[in-house]
């Protein structure tokens, strides 16, 4: 099913004054937004390198507060286009990686998945995991109750498959859900795979026990598998006696591809990752370290934390059931060096290289101008914050 974007809307260059994630001189970028009846990208400021832009960089991208997934334009790219998606609304937004600015494209999934805001605030997919995987991109909802009375939400459980179109220097000129397929629903699926999932599922259609910050099911990451066929499904939550819980989805595309709904989502869960106490908030095959990133956070935002610092952790893991990430203390130091308010990764980017993570924050709870209200709460001005952090040595496994 093709879903018809919004048209972009033409706007002038404007030169966007940006601070250093560590201070430092101002990073000057200039955005430029064309017009099409399609989604149509024009490059803004397009980067020859790989990895153009310097650590500690950050940018704002506005629209949004809260960021909650993405994958990199195009594939094994750094340094040119991101696609995310966000809490707020069902639609997805492609963004420049290396300038401030607008989106240059969008795609509305509320005929693709059948949900419509505007009849139902609660009508959304909360979609939190995104993923690379033979040539589409796979996203997921978080599969998670309401955060109020902890009520099942149906519209949460969400996993399709979208697709990009490129013209011929590979900027991504239209992006739309892949052909041939439909959404799916792995709550059934998860229910059985396991008894802890079972029981942060629940049978009862409210149950406070299970909201997602706290013993519920909160499904927050998606990555390709290192197989090259499969996708690792990352937990927030539940934590198991304080451990991490990762499941591997064995079938990706014959679920997507399945138009008679009859095939069965083919799940192994894994022995639980030792992340601190954290939940797992973003998680990225790369191939250059073979290997895992991770980035940790705790399972509940409320929970205490060191002024300056954002809780968060980066983790590298093998991939392999039984073995035990290990933490990537220069990276987690230069991310949690004093930033004004919270920097919350929700979604990593990783270089093709390994050597560099982009990281997108959910900044909801951000005060853009740093008093007043917090991101989520205004009517204009919204904005979400990236920063390009450099990785700890690769080659560990």
């Amino acid at each position: 099913m093709r879903v018809q974007s919004s048209l972009l809307r033409r706007a002038g260059g404007e030169a966007l004054a940006r601070r250093s994630l560590f201070g430092g001189q101002g990073l000057w970028r200039f955005f430029v937004c064309g017009c099409a009846t399609a989604l149509w990208i024009t490059a803004v400021n397009p980067a020859n390198s790989q990895e153009a832009r310097h650590d500690g960089a950050v940018l704002f991208h506005d629209d949004i507060c809260e960021a909650s997934a993405a994958v990199l334009l195009p594939e094994m790219s750094f340094g040119r286009y991101f696609v995310v998606a966000n809490d707020e609304d069902n639609t997805l937004r492609i963004y420049s990686s290396d300038a401030s600015g607008k989106p240059t494209a969008y795609l509305d999934l509320k005929n693709f998945l059948g949900l419509d805001v505007d009849q139902d605030e609660d009508n959304k997919a909360d979609l939190e995991g995104a993923a690379w995987l033979g040539g589409r991109i796979y996203w997921i909802g978080s599969h998670s109750r309401s955060g109020g009375k902890g009520k099942v939400r149906t519209q949460r459980h969400q996993f399709f498959a979208t697709s990009v179109r490129y013209d011929a220097n590979g900027t991504p000129i239209g992006l739309e859900p892949a052909a041939g397929t439909r959404p799916r629903s792995l709550i059934q699926a998860l229910s059985a795979a396991s008894q802890d999932l079972a029981s942060a599922i629940g049978t009862q259609d409210e149950d406070a026990e299970l909201k997602p910050e706290q013993k519920g099911l909160n499904i927050e990451s998606l990555a390709a598998g290192d197989d090259g066929s499969s996708l690792l499904i990352g937990l927030r939550n539940p934590l198991q006696n304080g451990m991490a819980t990762v499941v591997r989805l064995n079938n990706p595309t014959a679920l997507v591809e399945d138009s008679a709904g009859t095939v069965r989502p083919e799940l192994v869960v894994f022995k639980p990752l030792d992340l601190e106490g954290r939940g797992i908030r973003s998680m990225e095959f790369s191939a250059a370290r073979k290997a895992y990133v991770i980035v940790a956070g705790p399972g509940n935002d409320d929970a205490p934390s060191v002024p300056g610092r954002s809780g968060f952790t980066l983790f590298q893991w093998s991939g392999r059931n039984g073995d035990q990430p290990i933490p990537l203390t220069m990276a987690t130091g230069a991310l949690n060096r004093p930033i004004g308010e919270r920097f919350q990764p929700e979604a990593l980017l990783l270089a093709p290289s390994g050597e560099k993570a982009l990281l997108l924050s959910d900044d909801g709870d951000f005060k853009p101008d740093h008093a007043g209200k917090t991101c989520a709460k205004l009517d204009t001005g919204r904005r979400f914050r990236s920063a390009v952090l450099k990785l700890d040595d690769a080659g560990r496994f």
